[in-house]
């Protein structure tokens, strides 16, 4: 199910989005492969940074599975990262 709100911040690396303010420029803990991704989350709380997702219509879920688009959250990150 989609968040009422968009996420507040997303990873440099592999732009995935985050819901908890604690972990704003932290270091990415997500793994591809047993690599680490090397992004840092940043915080992304313009009006701008967010979109609802186009391919799960915000829902988070795409024929009863999570959606890649939106990493199930329903919004595709719109703004500009700084590394």
């Amino acid at each position: 199910m989609s968040l009422v709100t968009p996420p507040i911040g997303i990873c440099t690396g592999c732009k995935t989005p985050i819901s908890n303010s604690i972990l704003i420029n932290e270091r990415c803990d997500r793994r591809f492969d047993g690599v680490r991704c090397n992004g840092v989350y940043r915080g992304a709380l313009d009006y701008d940074d967010w979109k609802r997702c186009p391919v799960c219509e915000g829902t988070g879920l795409r024929v009863k599975k999570r959606c890649e688009e939106c990493h199930g959250t329903g919004w595709q990150y719109a703004g500009k990262l700084k590394r």
